[in-house]
């Protein structure tokens, strides 16, 4: 499935859970800033969320995971990131998070007041950052993290962050 300018305000606004199988892909080719609002919960089954816009995505609606899944970030625009809002769900899951581009391309965790992830996360490129209102997203979480950088207590694209816990941080980033 690939959502094209379908964000909030469009006129086509898309706002239906998603469920993405292994083996499928869930695009997002916003060529602007865009958001999905909360009704765009997304359920990765083993399957894939990739962003590959010109512009950052939000995302508020819940992220679960029922298997262990990816999100990819690929981005040739300045404003490179995918902001998740809500609730990272899942447990003894692994989430690996591709980011290619820049340094600055990645996973910003920013409002996920409910999560309750707990496994592995492995990052590959990019970055991840954590905001105040985030702070234990990945408390239950093994990091590690590959060629890649934890944004942890600096402000870091309109987020502050301060406090944010990890269970364990592993790698070369």
């Amino acid at each position: 499935l690939k959502l094209v300018n379908l964000y909030d305000g469009s006129a086509n606004a898309f706002n239906s859970a998603v469920t993405v199988n292994a083996g499928a892909t869930l695009l997002m080719a916003s060529t602007i800033d865009s958001s999905f609002n909360a009704g765009v919960a997304i359920t990765l089954n083993g399957g894939t969320l990739s962003h590959t816009g010109t512009g950052y995505q939000t995302l508020a609606g819940t992220v679960t995971l029922t298997a262990d899944s990816t999100i990819s970030v690929a981005n040739s625009g300045a404003s490179n990131q995918l902001f998740l809002d809500a609730a990272l769900i899942g447990v003894n899951r692994a989430l690996v998070i591709n980011n290619t581009s820049s340094p600055t391309t990645g996973v910003h965790f920013r409002n996920n007041t409910g999560s309750n992830f707990s496994g592995a996360v492995t990052v590959n490129g990019g970055q991840i950052a954590i905001g105040n209102s985030a702070n234990s997203v990945l408390s239950n979480a093994d990091v590690t993290l590959t060629g890649s950088t934890l944004q942890l207590g600096v402000a870091a694209f309109a987020m502050t962050a301060s406090g944010a816990s990890l269970k364990s941080l592993n790698g070369n980033g």
